[in-house]
């Protein structure tokens, strides 16, 4: 499919504009409708970017209509990654290796599957922070599909070392196993093990990808490391987005490091898939500054 951009007014009408949109469960608060709709504005590209929340059984029609000539693509998200990935007729050699996609591309009736989690995550890393994560000692907290993404992205950018925390041990185990890569870059170890404190001071950058901290969770005003426990000199990157600055960062700005919102992380795997859907650069601070104006009229 080539992309014919034509001015963009307020006034198209549905049928004129292109579609592309978001597949997944209980979305009702998804963020991406209002930084990407922000993004095909600022672009001038007729692109009206939805919420598409439906049941397993109706996934694979939904698929399928993505290769109509007025779609984009969509953006996949839980529990709809792995099953979409066997659904698309070829995928991102990144997405092959993670074995999930979140970014489905129609080309001309043909859908192609990436996984912008692992690209938006590096891009954050570097663009916000200046981070370079070549030859650096990693903690990351969590071992779920937050933690797979990092772990992959940073691999590939032969980091030095790489120590995950988990609160179940024999998941983070099974998470580096996963991975073919030279496995004495890796260590592990429970979060609760009086060896962290160690660990972490050695970090250059430390990564929370767990649900700790999330709002209206039942950890909402926890932290994994406390003030003493984090560098000055380090990187600390919390996934969770909502709250904005969660316990972690808190306690990161305590110790005086720098912090990288998830929010970033969002954001940059929604410009990712936004490049790929369009082949234009994506006005990343306008999609920021979006998503930033809506947490603040939720109040």
């Amino acid at each position: 499919m080539i992309l014919t951009v034509k001015k963009f007014e307020i006034n198209y009408k549905r049928n004129d504009l292109y579609q592309v949109g978001i597949f997944g469960e209980k979305l009702s608060h998804s963020l991406s409708p209002v930084f990407q709709n922000v993004a095909f504005k600022y672009c001038q590209i007729p692109a009206l970017y939805e919420v598409w929340e439906f049941s397993k059984d109706e996934l694979h029609e939904r698929v399928n209509l993505l290769r109509k000539p007025n779609s984009l693509g969509a953006n996949v998200t839980i529990p709809y990654k792995e099953l979409a990935y066997d659904m698309v007729d070829d995928l991102d050699e990144t997405a092959k290796q993670i074995g999930a996609i979140n970014t489905i591309v129609n080309n001309s009736g043909k859908l192609k599957g990436y996984n912008t989690d692992v690209s938006g995550f590096i891009r954050s890393l570097k663009e916000i922070a200046s981070f370079d994560p070549t030859g650096k000692n990693v903690l990351i907290l969590g071992a779920g599909g937050a933690a797979r993404a990092a772990i992959f992205g940073l691999v590939n950018e032969k980091v030095n070392s790489i120590t995950v925390a988990n609160r179940t041990v024999d998941r983070a185990v099974k998470l580096i196993n996963d991975f073919g890569v030279d496995q004495e870059i890796f260590s592990i170890l429970s979060v609760y093990d009086e060896k962290i404190s160690e660990i972490s001071l050695r970090a250059d950058l430390i990564i929370n990808a767990t649900s700790v901290g999330m709002k209206h969770s039942s950890m909402e005003f926890e932290s994994l490391l406390s003030p003493d426990q984090i560098p000055a000199n380090c990187v600390v990157y919390d996934i969770v987005y909502n709250p904005l600055i969660t316990p972690l960062l808190k306690n990161a700005q305590e110790a005086g490091a720098e912090i990288i919102q998830g929010l970033w992380m969002l954001i940059f795997q929604g410009v990712d898939s936004f490049e790929l859907w369009t082949g234009k650069s994506a006005p990343v601070q306008n999609m920021y500054q979006k998503a930033m104006e809506h947490f603040k009229s939720l109040g």
